[in-house]
């Protein structure tokens, strides 16, 4: 990467950064002390000499700051819309949350939504809620989160699956209820985007970066990045089924 990076600046050949949500102030505590090394060593000239920071919505602009490039745009990410949706039936015998992700327990907020589901399982248990996190374990997390879950005596609820693709993970979605996400930053989530386009109402948290959307066409229940406020969504989710 370094190396690049000097040749791009050496050779004055035009580029554009697209850091999908990682500058944010959020992501910026994420692993911290690294990301400050990092910075001061090249990345920051390296924004810095961009023709541009190519943003994917106006609120991952706006937590940047203007300290990494006082040039910008915002191109969001996009998809072909399917004709398939989600069916929601009158009678909801079970239902069913999903949330699609890598499992990753701070970038993704997993630990808030485990706290959250802790608040209210007595809720969640009575109206026969399940909430299923598929996504690949990158980060050598999966052990933790299966043992927190265990711990706060709702791994009966909530589980940790393995990752989601193609036709497998088109499925699942038309077989929930709801979609989940609960970052505590993203750059343009797609798989909220997919959610939302196959019909699926949401339980999104400000960090997904699309909660103005979501509040304004009633998509869904939106909270902040705390879990008093995620089992809250949770419960007016409840209540609208």
């Amino acid at each position: 990467g370094f190396s690049i990076i000097n040749e791009l600046i050496k050779n004055e050949i035009p580029y554009i950064v697209i850091p999908r949500g990682e500058l944010t102030k959020s992501a910026q505590k994420s692993k911290r002390l690294k990301k400050m090394i990092g910075n001061t060593i090249i990345f920051n000239r390296f924004a810095r000499k961009a023709e541009a920071i190519q943003y994917l919505t106006t609120q991952e602009k706006i937590d940047s700051g203007k300290s990494w490039n006082k040039k910008a745009l915002i191109i969001p990410n996009g998809m072909e819309s399917s004709m398939q949706k989600a069916s929601q039936q009158n009678e909801i015998k079970e239902i069913k949350f999903i949330s699609i992700g890598r499992l990753d327990p701070y970038h993704k907020g997993l630990d808030l939504l485990i706290q959250a589901c802790s608040l209210i399982k007595n809720e969640l248990r009575n109206n026969n809620c399940s909430i299923k996190v598929f996504g690949p374990d990158r980060v050598g997390k999966l052990d933790e989160l299966i043992r927190d879950t265990q711990k706060n005596e709702i791994e009966d609820i909530l589980s940790f699956e393995g990752p989601l693709y193609g036709e497998e993970k088109k499925d699942v979605m038309l077989d929930s209820n709801a979609f989940v996400i609960t970052s505590r930053f993203e750059g343009h989530p797609m798989a909220l985007i997919e959610a939302m386009d196959y019909g699926l109402p949401c339980i999104a948290t400000t960090g997904c970066n699309m909660r103005e959307e979501i509040d304004a066409y009633e998509a869904g229940w939106t909270a902040d990045c705390t879990a008093d406020s995620i089992a809250n969504a949770f419960i007016k989710a409840i209540e609208s089924m």
